[in-house]
């Protein structure tokens, strides 16, 4: 039996394997195929491209959009994307620096009450990547102020918990005008998690 996996993040965003890694894990453990779907970034799609080829491994290069929707908020994957296009990188850039500002409101708001991290370590846990809300929650572990990364996203960083700070999303329309536009093909994540009770529910949504 082949094994593929069309979702994987890498520490281009929250991921714990580099572009690289990601794919040396995947050869390891006889993974015929993936496809590297970074959150709201292809920083780490040359990169890993460039590796595939090298490795004669088969990569598809994507990327998974936050999406701001009436019933809250959803992700939605762009498959086989050109990640060159001068579009798509102009607005990941935008959203790179609202993620970035986002991140050190965080650290900032985790400090006022009283929770000892730093700017510094946050960067340093994400080995020179953009940092990102697990790259805090790591650093809260290893400090003790949690025992595991999830029991972090159940006391800080959620709303009304310390650390809470509104995600700035992409419009659904735009994502999908981008995803087209380098030649990919959007496909909402992970769908049974939006608590639709039927796909055509969720299909009229989208439509």
């Amino acid at each position: 039996m082949e094994l593929i996996d069309l979702h994987c993040h890498t520490t281009a965003s929250d991921g714990i394997y580099s572009p690289t890694g990601i794919i040396d894990y995947a050869i390891a453990h006889h993974v015929s195929v993936i496809a590297i779907t970074d959150h709201d970034s292809i920083d780490g799609l040359a990169e890993a491209m460039l590796y595939a080829k090298q490795q004669s491994f088969a990569l598809i290069p994507g990327i998974e959009f936050s999406i701001d929707f009436p019933h809250g908020s959803f992700h939605l994957v762009g498959m086989g994307i050109d990640y060159t296009n001068d579009d798509l990188c102009y607005e990941l850039e935008h959203l790179q620096m609202l993620r970035k500002e986002r991140i050190y409101k965080i650290i900032k708001d985790l400090q006022l009450h009283g929770i000892n991290v730093t700017d510094e370590e946050v960067e340093k846990e994400a080995l020179g990547n953009s940092p990102g809300r697990p790259h805090v929650a790591r650093v809260l572990v290893k400090k003790g102020y949690a025992p595991n990364v999830s029991d972090v996203f159940t006391q800080f960083m959620v709303k009304g918990k310390p650390g809470y700070v509104k995600k700035e999303k992409i419009n659904f329309h735009r994502a999908v005008e981008l995803i087209k536009a380098s030649g990919g093909i959007a496909i909402v994540a992970h769908p049974v998690s939006l608590g639709f009770s039927s796909w055509d529910e969720c299909e009229q949504l989208i439509k």
